[in-house]
Order: structure tokens, then sequence, then C-alpha cells
């Protein structure tokens, strides 16, 4: 009896911290304690900080895009809005691949970034990689 006791409160804290991320989450929102200005100096840091390079930003809207990166996963970029208490990071990614057929070819677009897919999917691998990049935050996550 003890030894399930003990289990159960060993268990515990894995389920409490262990979050399930939404079929279909496209946003990763970062929560935070501070004003749109300072999410959108902090985020700016981060972006920085982590070898991404800003294509856009706006403070007045506290917006920032970054510009695309290429990994060995495909081509992404993201999408950052920062407000109080919370900054959202969306993206689009592409594979980036060209299919020709004779004198036709044809590329990918663009796609938003959003949890789907198998594991090890394009899509999955992109999705992952976003929310990697929102852990570097290193604050609690939430997901729409």
């Amino acid at each position: 009896m003890k030894k399930l006791l003990l289990m159960l409160i060993m268990y515990f804290p894995l389920i409490s911290y262990s979050q399930e991320i939404p079929k279909r989450a496209s946003n990763v929102i970062v929560k935070t304690q501070l004003s749109a200005k300072e999410n959108f100096s902090f985020a700016i840091k981060t972006i920085l900080g982590n070898d991404l390079i800003i294509d856009t930003k706006d403070a007045e809207l506290g917006y920032i895009k970054t510009q695309q990166t290429n990994n060995k996963d495909g081509i992404y970029f993201y999408n950052i809005l920062c407000s109080d208490n919370q900054i959202s990071i969306s993206g689009m990614s592409k594979t980036g691949y060209t299919i020709k057929f004779g004198s036709v070819s044809s590329s990918d677009d663009f796609e938003k970034i959003e949890n789907r897919g198998m594991n090890g999917s394009f899509f999955k691998k992109m999705f992952n990689n976003m929310n990697e990049f929102a852990k570097k935050f290193n604050l609690t996550l939430s997901y729409k």
C-alpha cells in the first residue's frame, strides 16, 4: 500500500506539468507579467539570442516578423504579436521542393504552421520547431 501511495505521489507531478497540445493549434502563447512594450523588447532579445533575424518590426503594433529561415526540415518564418501579459507566436512554412515535369514546374506555397500530422511528418516537425522556440522564453505556454 505504501509503495502504491509513493508511486502516485511521484507520478502526480509528471501529470500536472505535462500539457496536451491540441490538434490544429497554430498559436503558441507565452504568458508573461509584462506590458506590451516590455514584451516587445523581450521578444526581440529572445529572437536575436536564438539566431533568428528580424525582417519586420512595428513597436506601436507590437508586431515582429522573422526573416525566412532554412533548416533541414524546411523553410519557415514566425509572426510574433506582443500585447499585455502575453506574446503570441504563429508562423508559416513550406518544404521548398520544386517538381518539374517537362517544361512545367511547380513549387509549394507557404502554409500556416499548426499541430497536425503524424510524428516525424513535415507539419509536426515545423510545429515542434516553433514550440521549441517558444520554450526559449522560459515561461508558461498555452496553445490556441
